[in-house]
């Protein structure tokens, strides 16, 4: 990507097919589901199913979607699908994210998928590396597109129909157990990474073994929903993620909204970037008694120092990052939130308890920094950013 100024410079002749907003066949009858079912789905051993968001919600504005009970597929749940993984595949994002070396043997012949779209880059840099034979998705809207270009068809069905078919045509267990066992012997590495540090990441993993799990949580974009990610936060919690025009775009309002009609706690955890930028979404005359914000300050745009591109372009800070040193204690009073504040574990353990006993909407800003973050994620990843 030349904006990253990463890798040697190159010049290519690119040619530009113009299509038409589906880049994949439909087929839009049960006839087209049945021969999958019998015809496509019986050849192949080594299946792979993928859920990214839902397409639909209940009337409740709850997910309607639950696991499928099947057998001897590897079921990959996005966190914005809000569905938890299968035991033995937790933490298989951070797994796809940290390993780079002996994936091949995980190849998936076959991709199922639902969803319109998926946050993890681990999932969609693995595809593109290790392209299945076929890929078919289940959707009942048009105009779904083709992130990890495998050219899938698309058939016209929804989640039931995958549901039953997945629980109806169970597979041999041997390309599942593959996955469980490479996932269980890199997560000895992963369980022995320094995380007495103090760091969004560990923070982060600090926050998800102590809240309630009956809180509602909410992640904002860019990295917070990230670290929940590969923390397996949608096996301990209901939660959800929005995703705007620039990424960070109202996710502060969109859990204020969730909080105004849920019965629940719901907690926003949040960048720095992202809280000040839709902070409006907290003007209105009262908030309400159930919402709490937990706010992940790095002082401005840590993401692009954990991307190995962005990381190491020579104007980074003034162009990439948006680096700001802003507090949120009056903004807090202003807004109506009472202030808690920790920038070590030691406070972090005493402040946590306050805030999260305190009736009423508050908010607990975390100070961590950049240089740490970036140690400790380098670390996880393998890679020297």
């Amino acid at each position: 990507e030349p904006l990253y100024d990463a890798g040697p410079k190159q010049t290519a002749k690119v040619s530009i097919a113009v299509t038409g907003p589906n880049v994949h066949v439909k087929a839009n009858n049960n006839d087209g589901l049945k021969n999958f079912i019998s015809g496509i789905l019986p050849r192949y051993r080594k299946v792979m199913v993928l859920f990214g968001a839902p397409e639909s919600f209940g009337r409740s504005g709850q997910m309607t979607h639950r696991l499928p009970d099947s057998k001897g597929y590897v079921i990959l749940p996005d966190i914005i699908s809000g569905l938890p993984s299968p035991e033995g595949l937790e933490h298989w994002d951070a797994f796809l994210q940290n390993k780079w070396s002996g994936l091949n043997s995980l190849k998936p012949d076959l991709i199922v998928s639902y969803g319109t779209h998926c946050l993890s880059k681990g999932l969609s840099q693995f595809i593109k590396r290790f392209k299945p034979k076929e890929h078919f998705h289940f959707s009942e809207i048009d105009g779904v597109g083709d992130p990890f270009e495998t050219h899938p068809v698309q058939l016209a069905a929804g989640y039931s129909e995958l549901k039953r078919m997945l629980e109806e045509n169970p597979k041999e267990a041997d390309y599942l157990e593959h996955w469980k066992s490479d996932i269980k012997s890199w997560k000895l590495s992963f369980d022995k990474l320094p995380w007495e540090q103090f760091n969004e990441f560990t923070v982060t993993r600090y926050l998800l073994d102590h809240l309630n799990q009956e809180t509602i949580l909410h992640f904002s974009n860019s990295m917070p929903v990230r670290y929940g990610s590969f923390l397996n936060a949608n096996n301990k919690f209901r939660l959800f993620s929005n995703r705007g025009t620039s990424g960070i775009d109202g996710c502060t309002s969109t859990a204020l909204g969730y909080a105004i009609k849920s019965d629940k706690d719901v907690v926003l955890i949040t960048g720095d970037i992202a809280f000040f930028y839709d902070i409006n979404g907290l003007w209105r005359n009262s908030l309400p008694q159930n919402f709490k914000i937990i706010l992940l300050n790095n002082e401005g745009g840590g993401i692009f120092d954990l991307i190995e591109g962005p990381s190491k372009h020579s104007v980074l800070a003034g162009y990439q990052q948006t680096p700001v040193a802003l507090s949120a204690n009056i903004l807090s009073k202003a807004y109506g939130l009472t202030y808690f504040r920790a920038s070590d574990f030691n406070e972090l353990e005493q402040q946590f308890i306050n805030w999260e006993s305190f009736n009423g909407p508050s908010l607990l800003e975390i100070e961590t920094k950049k240089e740490k973050n970036k140690s400790f994620y380098s670390k996880f990843t393998g890679n020297k950013l």
